[in-house]
């Protein structure tokens, strides 16, 4: 028997990853879910994979994906995740970030459809828009789910290291620039891991037989301090300590008793690579 899996956010990283990891297995088909036309265009050629053409802050447009394909689950991973953007237009945010989990939420109900939503540590005790509009996103999903007659669970992770936006591209780009990489504070850790890692994560929880409704799924991640991580892979005389803005946390949770500050590990047991240049 298939199994009909939507990926909003389809074409973005963690969307990518997640389709050439899940077409290994023979049943399952892949709706890929995004609204970037050239990047569903990018999507390899595969009778496994279906690209769809739509907008999460569009209700019908995801609505006639889940009808058309009898889509069984769904991994909301389609999200604006860049946290000055999100400072800054905030509106947009909500409408992608809450609005499109609305979205996801009303289908799931109409037709019986699984639901998966990709979070954050910035949801955990927000300080950012970012971060706000994800953590009412999971309180959106948990209550829904709880009262409601469909099935709906959180998945819930740290920094993805070499994703869009990750600060080892930023630090590759700075150093480009000026031979020096930017870091905002020496005690400020966060937690990292490998997409291959958060993949093979979420698809163990889709996978599992027993999910309670409204289920938070955490990883146990390492923590890397971003002075020792800049340090090792720049050396220490090129590394400039900034400030940190108001936004930002000097350590990050995953819940209450799961912080960085206490999960620290030498970069050198992290990184499998040196990618400065």
């Amino acid at each position: 028997m298939t199994t009909n899996i939507l990926i909003t956010g389809g074409t973005g990283f963690l969307g990518r990853e997640l389709i050439s990891h899940l077409i290994k297995n023979k049943k399952n088909n892949i709706i890929a879910f995004g609204r970037t036309e050239s990047k569903l265009s990018e999507l390899p050629r595969h009778p496994q994979i279906k690209p769809v053409c739509g907008d999460i802050r569009d209700y019908e447009a995801l609505y006639f994906a889940c009808k058309e394909n009898n889509v069984d689950k769904i991994i909301h991973a389609a999200a604006m995740k860049r946290i000055d953007t999100c400072q800054d237009f905030p509106i947009e945010a909500c409408k992608t970030n809450i609005d499109g989990t609305i979205n996801c939420i009303k289908v799931c109900k109409e037709f019986g459809t699984s639901l998966f939503f990709i979070s954050t540590d910035k949801a955990c005790e927000p300080c950012t828009t970012y971060g706000a509009t994800k953590y009412l996103a999971e309180q959106l999903v948990r209550r829904e789910s709880q009262s409601h007659d469909f099935l709906g669970c959180i998945i819930r992770y740290g920094n993805v290291l070499n994703s869009t936006g990750s600060v080892l591209n930023i630090w590759v780009k700075q150093y480009k620039e000026t031979r020096k990489v930017k870091v905002r504070d020496k005690s400020m850790t966060r937690f990292f891991w490998y997409v291959e890692d958060s993949v093979t994560f979420i698809e163990n929880c889709l996978d599992k037989i027993i999910i309670e409704k409204g289920q938070v799924f955490i990883p146990k991640i390492k923590a890397l301090n971003i002075y020792e991580m800049a340090c090792y892979l720049y050396r220490e005389e090129n590394v400039e300590v900034t400030t940190c803005s108001h936004t930002e946390k000097i350590h990050e949770s995953l819940n209450g008793d799961y912080c960085s500050k206490d999960h620290v590990v030498h970069p050198r047991q992290l990184l499998r690579n040196k990618t400065a240049t």
